[in-house]
């Protein structure tokens, strides 16, 4: 097994989440400023109306907003990403395997997804209108309530992508294994201070294909590396892996942290949520 490469995959993947990242905030990011011009426009012109009610200023306000939010198509973008993400998962794992479907699924997943939490941040950005008229709240202080909403939208969009180029490695390095008949499979991380109590508890673990996948949480970055039986009896190779455990959990206690050995997030739900 390459180590050496393993660390450059991990790179390419960081480059790709980074870069899909920084496209779907560039469009939320004109999405929000338009939200926040109408409310900057609006919100003083309604404060004082005594002719309205709470809740009715709060509806002409938002009336004005067009919910391009809502459904504006983020697809295309994600297609890119993850098939930048099959390629590099292709070229490590030298597997020959199609993942058209799955891109496919992630695609739409993903972006059903992303319009989710576009209508969960409308919806909220209403409710905030309507708690800032009743509580007569500055226009400063509004703007801020709903920048702080908008910011939880990008964190879970952010997730979203990430969840979906993690899945995209992970079931590559499944089909390979079933393809080439190789029944084991190595967990491995990221070897960095961002390694969770989850993943640095697996750092380094054998298992059985149908006994682990990866994401195990939002933005994991972990990867499974298909074996062969004599790699499994390999003592050179199970040093090495007991070593990897041990910095791993050597890092874990220096951050104040313990090694969590119970289900991680996705493994007691497998996608990231919906809006509640």
């Amino acid at each position: 097994m390459d180590f050496e490469n393993l660390a450059n995959f991990d790179e390419k993947l960081n480059k790709i989440e980074d870069n899909i990242v920084i496209i779907l905030n560039k469009s939320l990011n004109r999405d929000f400023n338009r939200i926040e011009k109408v409310i900057e426009k609006n919100y003083s012109k309604f404060k004082n109306n005594k002719q309205l009610l709470p809740d009715e200023r709060a509806r002409v306000v938002f009336s004005k907003i067009d919910d391009k939010l809502r459904t504006r198509d983020k697809s295309g973008s994600l297609r890119k990403a993850l098939n930048q993400t099959n390629t590099a998962a292709l070229s490590f794992y030298k597997a020959e395997v199609s993942n058209q479907d799955l891109i496919d699924f992630w695609v739409i997943d993903s972006n059903n997804r992303i319009q989710d939490w576009g209508s969960d941040f409308l919806k909220r950005v209403q409710a905030t209108l309507r708690l800032a008229y009743a509580q007569r709240w500055s226009k400063s202080l509004t703007v801020t309530a709903i920048r702080k909403e908008f910011g939880r939208l990008k964190s879970q969009v952010a997730k979203i992508a990430s969840t979906a180029i993690t899945s995209i490695v992970g079931e590559t390095a499944k089909k390979y294994a079933q393809l080439k008949n190789l029944p084991y499979l190595i967990f491995r991380t990221a070897e960095d201070e961002r390694v969770c109590k989850y993943c640095g508890a697996r750092e380094g673990n054998i298992y059985k294909l149908k006994d682990i996948s990866v994401p195990l949480h939002p933005f994991c970055r972990c990867v499974l590396i298909p074996i062969t039986n004599s790699q499994l009896r390999d003592l050179e190779l199970r040093e090495k892996l007991a070593r990897l455990k041990e910095t791993a959990l050597n890092e874990l206690a220096e951050a104040g942290s313990k090694p969590s050995y119970g289900a991680a997030p996705f493994e007691r739900n497998q996608l990231p949520p919906d809006p509640q």
